[in-house]
């Protein structure tokens, strides 16, 4: 999915008209000779024979090998790509005989500008929040409200949202293919040596394979994670934990590539804490790109896992989400959408587009 706040938290055809119409023709041709040969005498059906059974069965020749596509992003200097991205997200805890449960539902709207593009395609990338409108409701209380449109200071809990929107702090260098090349920040705190494996966690794009990639075949990328294994809030005791994604090429039609993927962690993990950490990272999911526009139309995925004593014995976590987010022709195609009908009064704050009341 593309996240530009840095979370990790988003089909084959086969044509046999043809080959069924050439079995046909082979099995008239085959009953023609047939009668020739019952009316010859033995060394003419001997050679008749040997004739058809030559035409029958030319030389075999090696089957060609599968065609491919070189899937690439067509980075343009001074592009903006807009996206609208629409999540839900539901946790549910449960200890000591006690049930705690929290719901989110997101839409953020951003856009990516292309800073400049070199001669062999690669690019400077600059991701933009534009708009985060927000709902958390804890149990059954009273949800708690966020739109950064509107005037005035954000709740307490968003304050770290509010920081990001329309402030661009890092810039990411972008190979064609979708690799990532460098991370620029632009706080000038933040400038340090990042690790290839923090460049790959700050992905928003598909990394596509090097070479041309068939239908049905399949390439990976992994990246990693930091997860707390004393489950400190403070200054915890790390441990990385390596995470892959694998993409298949399910369908091309009509110049939109149907790609399939998943996230897992690679390793096997005990400890119930680290589980419930990792709960977030095993994701299905789907994606469509626009192979002579190169740029992505749609992004989906979804998850859901429960972890049992994460916080001590008889505890049990909970958790399901999903996330879609399409691509915008322009800022103004959300703003020519007719308006949603009213409602009948409900609980308080905006009920975002697209997802029903919690």
């Amino acid at each position: 999915m593309i996240t530009f706040h840095m979370k990790t938290p988003l089909l084959a055809m086969a044509v046999v008209t043809s080959v069924f119409l050439g079995v046909l023709t082979d099995s008239s041709a085959l009953a023609a000779d047939d009668s020739v040969a019952a009316k010859a005498r033995p060394s003419e059906t001997e050679k008749i024979a040997d004739q058809v059974k030559s035409n029958e069965m030319p030389d075999a020749e090696p089957e060609a090998a599968p065609e491919g596509i070189l899937l690439r992003y067509q980075f343009k200097k001074g592009q903006y790509v807009h996206y609208e991205e629409d999540s839900r997200s539901e946790m549910t805890l449960m200890a000591r005989e006690q049930t705690q449960s929290t719901q989110e539902n997101r839409r953020t709207n951003k856009h990516f500008r292309v800073v400049s593009v070199d001669e062999n395609g690669s690019a400077v990338v600059e991701p933009i929040i534009d708009r985060v409108q927000m709902e958390v409701r804890n149990d059954n209380d009273r949800p708690v409200t966020y739109d950064s449109a509107n005037k005035g200071s954000a709740p307490k809990d968003f304050k770290k949202v509010e920081e990001t929107i329309g402030k661009p702090s890092l810039r990411i260098r972008y190979a064609a293919n979708g690799k990532v090349e460098q991370l620029l920040p632009l706080n000038a705190q933040s400038h340090e040596k990042t690790e290839t494996s923090e460049q790959q966690k700050q992905n928003f794009l598909i990394a596509f394979p090097e070479d041309a990639i068939a239908i049905g075949e399949a390439w990976t990328d992994n990246y990693m994670i930091d997860v707390s294994v004393d489950g400190k809030l403070r200054n915890p005791l790390k441990k990385r934990v390596k995470i892959r994604r694998t993409y298949t090429l399910k369908e091309i039609k009509d110049g939109i590539a149907s790609i399939d993927f998943r996230i897992y962690p690679l390793t096997i993990e005990h400890d119930p804490r680290i589980k419930g950490e990792l709960i977030h990272h095993s994701r299905f999911g789907s994606v469509q790109f626009d192979v002579e526009r190169g740029i992505i139309l749609k992004w989906q995925s979804s998850g859901s896992g429960q972890v049992f004593e994460a916080f001590g014995p008889s505890s049990s976590m909970k958790a399901l989400s999903s996330t879609t987010e399409r691509y915008v022709p322009s800022p103004s195609a959300t703003k020519r959408q007719p308006p949603a009908p009213k409602k009948p009064a409900g609980p308080a704050g905006p009920q975002l587009p697209g997802i029903s009341s919690l």
